[in-house]
């Protein structure tokens, strides 16, 4: 039985990818750090890395995507009335990345051409990219946009320590999202959306540093109680709607779209929104043996993988493992990555010639520090048309595998030179004595 929850009118549109072409391949990480190759490729799932170029930087990555965004769809900038940017590598603490994008559209778009547009650089972590889109969906279904259409945009570069235990969960890439009135690609459900916010030492980046401080285990930990009581609290907003049975809720998705870090991040996660599920449903249906234990068994850890690995597995592989190819592919992208995993969903399926106009997505997005929301959304029944030939993969072709040499020179800030020579894209070409940026794009 499908939910039948009010979708509001707006959502996403069309997708938008950049990833820059350096990648650092999984092998050749494992090899120069002494670590098993299966432990990252079957283990936490990575097969390569998005490494940034040095003349590519976040503001750069979002304006060649939004550019990109705007000429598949045909859009010139009266057409856009808002251009949010989420992001956690701000370029500056006052001046919003935000104006360094429509500085480089307007070398294309002419000068004072997006002067009409409003636009915000959203900062909360990694849940920041939601935290936009919703934002702007509200603004387009309260009528203020006045038919014009927003861009949404997250651009990232995730970088740990070199030897650290999440220098192989980098990445990089920009994910702009045309958000309209009457989207093809995704409608957002109305009145279901949950947050929890809380305040943990999880992740962070004091302003001197250029990599973040990450306590791994206690990473993991708050991720994964975070989603779980983000998804208890949408659970519970609709069931008040009445829309759906209170047993075997889970069931009724058809995606999850979680923030991948990692690709297998999400598989703990849930599994711990399964065994809430399971829980709740062991005790309102009062099965003795099942109540005793959930309720009286101390070791929950080892019960819930008793009871619930085999149903995680199945479900992973029918509603999460069509997300995690962008993940595997790019690494973490920080504001975007559940939007990468949207990606992955929609052209995973396509490609598999499956028709999933009608399906529901469960976005399930997480911010360190920390918060979580999730949200839903339906699938539209001209997703085809705006997903065509590919959203991930038009993006990562043509990609260059450099050396760890090249990589440590990057990562160090000491390359020389760019690694690849460009081509349709903007480019960072200097920082003045004042820490003024300069761009243009190369044809």
């Amino acid at each position: 039985m499908p939910l039948k929850i009010r979708e509001m009118k707006a959502g996403i549109d069309s997708i938008e990818l950049f990833i820059p072409r350096p990648y650092l391949h999984y092998v050749d990480f494992a090899a120069m750090r002494g670590i098993d190759p299966e432990k990252l490729e079957k283990g936490i799932g990575v097969k390569s890395m998005a490494i940034p170029d040095s003349d590519e930087d976040t503001a750069t990555m979002a304006a060649t995507a939004c550019l990109r965004l705007m000429e598949k769809n045909h859009l010139s900038p009266e057409d856009i009335g808002r251009i949010d940017i989420a992001t956690e590598g701000g370029l500056d603490e006052s001046k919003p990345l935000t104006t360094y994008v429509i500085g480089m559209l307007e070398q294309i778009c002419g000068k004072g051409s997006f002067q009409h547009c409003m636009g915000v650089e959203y900062k909360s972590a990694c849940v920041a990219g939601s935290r936009a889109l919703l934002d702007s969906v509200n603004w387009i279904n309260a009528g203020e946009n006045r038919t014009k259409a927003s861009i949404v945009i997250t651009s990232d570069i995730a970088k740990y320590d070199i030897g650290s235990p999440g220098e192989y969960t980098q990445g990089a890439g920009a994910v702009a999202m045309l958000l309209t009135e009457k989207p093809r690609i995704i409608s957002l459900d109305k009145g279901v959306a949950s947050w929890v916010i809380q305040d943990n030492y999880d992740f962070y980046r004091p302003h001197n540093r250029d990599t973040p401080i990450v306590n791994g285990k206690h990473s993991l930990g708050c991720y994964v109680e975070q989603v779980a009581k983000a998804f208890k609290g949408f659970k519970d907003n609709v069931l008040q709607l009445g829309v759906a049975p209170h047993y075997n809720f889970t069931n009724l998705i058809d995606y999850f779209a979680f923030h991948l870090p990692f690709p297998k991040m999400g598989k703990k996660a849930l599994e711990k929104i399964l065994f809430e599920e399971f829980a709740e449903d062991a005790t309102a249906v009062g099965v003795p043996f099942l109540r005793y234990l959930v309720e009286r068994v101390e070791d929950k850890e080892s019960l819930r993988k008793i009871l619930d690995i085999k149903k995680s597995g199945e479900v992973f592989r029918q509603k999460v493992e069509p997300s995690i190819a962008g993940c595997a592919g790019v690494g973490n992208i920080y504001t975007g990555s559940v939007f990468l995993s949207l990606a992955s969903i929609l052209e995973a399926e396509h490609f598999e010639r499956k028709d999933i106009a009608g399906k529901r997505v469960v976005f399930l997005s997480y911010g360190s520090g920390s918060s979580a929301v999730v949200y839903s959304g339906v699938i539209g029944s001209e997703y085809a048309y705006s997903v065509g030939n590919g959203i991930l993969m038009p993006a990562l072709e043509n990609r260059q595998r450099i050396t760890m040499e090249q990589y440590e020179a990057l990562h160090r800030s000491k390359a020389r030179a760019p690694v690849i020579e460009k081509r349709g894209q903007f480019v960072l070409t200097g920082i003045d004595e004042n820490s003024r940026r300069t761009y243009k794009y190369i044809e």
